[in-house]
């Protein structure tokens, strides 16, 4: 019976549909591994918005690819591991079954509005003023999700809060209630998710001596 050849090809295939899969083919069984824990670090760091995990990863996958390759020419006469097809068809089959499965209950389970934008505008904020918007959308809930999404010319602070009242009670300098996780305080940038109650509003204060200029978009949903 002939002995089994690498195919450098598949190989190289295996390394581009799996990560160090085709270092495995070769059996080189630790540098595989090692291959595999790097793809999914650089995974992880593009997935959660860092762009440099999208550059790594691209430069792994390329290396990976090119190596199991050329190892595999290399050593072509020699015997594979040829479970690694097999592996990586089935890492590949319960990969995407859960994220099948994720996607269908997330989406058979939820109960939350669709995303949709009900304000977008500029403004203009003069010094010690307060610009309030809330408890315009109509909703039989008590409580509402909003997403708020602000860039300022200069630092403001920002605080969700309950209901108008409490509004009334920031504009008079008087203790108010608030969502502390809400808040920002001297900020540039806001974009934060809140789940508040649907009396409630966002409040921007503007402590600069200076006009504060602002565009300020509010998503109801999620």
């Amino acid at each position: 019976m002939a002995k089994p050849k690498k195919k450098p090809w598949l190989a190289g295939l295996l390394s581009l549909l799996l990560t160090g899969m085709g270092q495995i083919y070769n059996r080189e069984y630790g540098k595989g591994i090692f291959i595999f824990i790097l793809g999914l670090v650089c995974s992880t760091l593009m997935f959660t918005g860092y762009w440099i995990g999208s550059l790594l990863g691209f430069l792994i996958v390329i290396y990976a690819v090119y190596d199991a390759y050329t190892t595999a020419k290399r050593t072509v006469h020699q015997k594979p591991y040829k479970n690694a097809i097999w592996i990586t068809a089935i890492i590949f089959i319960v990969i995407f079954m859960g994220y099948f499965w994720a996607g269908f209950w997330a989406g058979f389970y939820s109960t939350e509005l669709p995303s949709t934008l009900i304000k977008d505008e500029r403004m203009v904020l003069h010094s010690d003023e307060i610009y309030y918007y809330g408890g315009t959308y109509e909703t039989p809930e008590e409580t509402i999700t909003y997403h708020y999404m602000i860039e300022s010319s200069q630092p403001v602070n920002i605080y969700i809060v309950p209901s108008k009242s409490d509004y009334e009670l920031l504009r008079l300098n008087e203790e108010f209630i608030h969502y502390p996780t809400c808040q920002g305080i001297q900020t540039l940038k806001y974009d934060r998710e809140c789940t508040i109650s649907s009396e409630g509003g966002i409040a921007i204060v503007n402590k600069n001596p200076v006009d504060a200029i602002f565009d300020i978009k509010v998503y109801v949903g999620s």
